[in-house]
């Protein structure tokens, strides 16, 4: 109803990195955990975007918000989407980078002052390989006070140089094999123990970036970073974004920008005219349900004067009856009357006879 063209749907993702734990002690260590994340596709988008479920839910209170909204301003969009713009729509998210997915480096083999080059997998939402990472981590343990003095009896570990400071290189040389549709601006980000860093993107379009990028830093030796060695991976975040992102910041030239203000002066007309034709639409019912009202009152007027003419008809009858009943009657006494004076003629012409005879 609230036409955002969005679909959205729960992925669980694999966190590979508790995985590739080396604590023993712990019995979970080696069981694959799953985060849930939620997929967001939107319509004529090819690259999904990845919410985390915290964001999600904080959204759908507003999303609930802006539906009750939509149901107070009678369902109507026009005035709606100028309640709602950019910053305070909860179904939008500026188009920008996306996760490519993760690479994990165990540490474990500094703890023996060893070096690591490694080229570990790119594992994206889906649990697949979207390509590798070129990573080598070194140490320069030249800064370390009396190395020369630790027992050379027994092998050398960081437990041997807890409390000095060493100076690791982390260098991120390029990837290979990441998605076409992520190709562009494609960099990496990491945390290191306590140290953040993110690489430059990469310029070029291609599917095979390269960063040649290092990272020095200086860390104390502590227990809890001994820990860190031992028992966790290096987590790299590999990011890109999407042609249609490229594009849709892409400033627009002459002929571009025309056509724009022509679609929009065009979906503004259409708007308008729907606009329009909701409205007429809108009179019509309340001219055709007013119609309708005054047709059944006319039924209503007709059926009761035909009922009234029906009762009248039938006063009539009855009327007319009784008084046919009253002249039937007035014709019998009439008759009775005429009886009644023939007879007394008679009687008077009886009389009359009579007295002469005597």
């Amino acid at each position: 109803e609230l036409e955002k063209s969005k679909e959205f749907s729960i992925q669980l993702v694999a966190n590979h990195s508790k995985a590739m734990s080396n604590d023993v002690e712990d019995e979970s260590a080696n069981t694959l955990e799953t985060d849930v994340w939620i997929k967001v596709k939107t319509e004529n988008c090819e690259v999904p975007q990845m919410w985390i479920y915290e964001k999600f839910t904080n959204r759908l209170y507003l999303m609930r918000e802006m539906y009750q909204d939509f149901v107070e301003c009678g369902r109507n969009m026009t005035t709606l989407d100028s309640n709602y713009n950019e910053n305070n729509d909860p179904f939008y998210d500026p188009p920008d980078e996306s996760l490519i997915g993760n690479a994990y480096v165990m540490l474990d083999s500094l703890y023996y002052f060893l070096n690591i080059e490694d080229m570990p997998p790119i594992i994206n939402y889906k649990g697949k390989t979207d390509g590798v990472l070129q990573v080598a981590v070194s140490l320069d343990e030249t800064e370390v006070e009396n190395f020369d003095d630790v027992d050379g009896e027994e092998e050398t570990t960081f437990k041997d140089i807890i409390g000095e400071t060493l100076k690791f290189t982390i260098t991120i040389a390029g990837a290979k094999g990441i998605p076409r549709s992520l190709r562009n601006n494609v960099n990496v980000s990491y945390k290191f123990f306590t140290s953040n860093h993110r690489t430059v993107p990469c310029q070029s379009r291609t599917i095979n970036p390269k960063f040649n990028d290092t990272f020095q830093v200086k860390m104390p030796i502590t227990e809890e970073f001994v820990t860190f060695i031992n028992k966790e991976a290096l987590e790299f975040q590999v990011w890109g974004t999407s042609d249609q992102v490229i594009e849709s910041k892409a400033p627009l030239n002459i002929e571009q920008q025309q056509e724009k203000e022509r679609k929009e002066k065009a979906s503004a007309l259409e708007e308008a005219k729907n606009e329009g034709e909701q409205n007429v639409n809108k009179i019509k019912s309340k001219v055709e349900e007013e119609l309708k009202a005054a047709a059944s009152k006319v039924r209503i007027l007709k059926e009761q004067a035909e009922s009234k003419e029906m009762e009248l008809k039938q006063r009539m009858m009855e009327l007319e009856n009784q008084l046919s009943k009253r002249n039937t009657k007035v014709e019998d006494l009439e008759s009775k009357i005429k009886v009644l004076e023939s007879t007394i003629e008679l009687t008077e012409q009886k009389k009359s006879s009579t007295c002469i005879i005597s």
